[in-house]
């Protein structure tokens, strides 16, 4: 069996800090350990540790609320997702941000 690597801490210095503060919104997690000589791990800790967070949502435009409400009580949600080309807990929570309700269909 190959033997793990020893895991040494090293505190992070303020001038890396200030870099990370630099670099993560407009670097991956990665190429950020790599420049830093840091593991992915260490930076993705210190990352959330000082409160940096990638935030990559997509604004919702006024042609997709209007289709949204047009659709979304009587389609399933994962059809609206995929015309919409939204997730799933995306569209369910536009829906219930907006007050949009599934209408219920009662089979005779």
């Amino acid at each position: 069996m190959a033997k793990k690597k020893k895991r040494i801490y090293c505190k992070w210095s303020d001038k890396e800090i200030k870099l990370l503060k630099k670099l993560f919104p407009i670097k991956k997690k990665k190429e950020i350990a790599d420049i830093l000589g840091r593991s992915f791990r260490s930076v993705a800790s210190k990352a959330y540790v000082v409160g940096l967070r990638k935030v990559d949502r997509k604004e919702w435009s006024d042609k997709e609320i209007k289709l949204l409400k047009k659709i979304y009580p009587i389609k399933r949600t994962r059809e609206v997702g995929a015309q919409l080309g939204r997730t799933l807990p995306s569209v369910t929570h536009r829906a219930y941000i907006m007050g949009i309700k599934k209408k219920v269909f009662i089979k005779k």
